[in-house]
């Protein structure tokens, strides 16, 4: 609904999920999920790499700081940075479910 440029297709959520279900049947609720998937395991293998790697670090070269909060909050924030991986993947999902690509 959020894409729809010219005449609304559908008018409410209830018409929405009628209309894909006779038109696309189940599968019609599942397009873009390979891509949702290959975004979802990119960003959270990314983080979970970073921050056991940044946290070894931490542990062998300041072992004083290892229990620290703050020290878990920033390699919390470093490991964010798996989202400007996977970002690109989301924005082709919704492109290609707004065009109608993804089946």
């Amino acid at each position: 609904m959020a894409m729809e440029k010219e005449k609304l297709r559908y008018e409410n959520y209830r018409g929405a999920i009628k209309a894909i279900y006779q038109r696309e049947g189940l599968l019609g609720f599942y397009r873009g999920y390979a891509a949702a998937v290959i975004g979802v395991t990119v960003v959270h293998g990314c983080a979970f790499f970073i921050f056991t790697k940044l946290k070894e670090s931490v542990r062998k070269s300041l072992p004083h700081y290892y229990k620290k909060w703050y020290v878990d909050f920033m390699i919390g924030v470093i490991t964010s940075s798996g989202q400007f991986l996977a970002y690109p993947f989301d924005m082709i999902k919704k492109r290609m479910q707004g065009q109608g690509y993804l089946l």
